[in-house]
């Protein structure tokens, strides 16, 4: 079972998990809701700088013009506390 690994093998599995899934598995109950893993600064620095950096697309809605967007996000130069789970 999942509970009975060490914390150490636990982090390390979790931090190859896209943002998307951790965030499904959070709502799965409580106890992963509540995990305390996914409040700790130290995981989620270490979560953002082993995880690929991405370009994110958007759609803009500017002065009655739609325009397609890409940015390039650096997870690396913003705060983790910004991105906790």
């Amino acid at each position: 079972m999942f509970s009975d690994l060490p914390r150490e093998i636990e982090e390390e599995i979790l931090s190859r998990v896209p943002i998307k899934s951790l965030r499904q598995l959070r709502a799965t109950g409580k106890r992963w809701y509540h995990h305390p893993l996914f409040k700790d600064p130290k995981f989620i620095k270490r979560y953002f700088d082993t995880t690929p950096r991405k370009y994110h697309k958007a759609i803009v809605l500017n002065e009655f013009r739609i325009q397609s967007m890409s940015s390039y996000v650096d997870e690396r130069r913003i705060s983790p506390s910004r991105f906790l789970l």
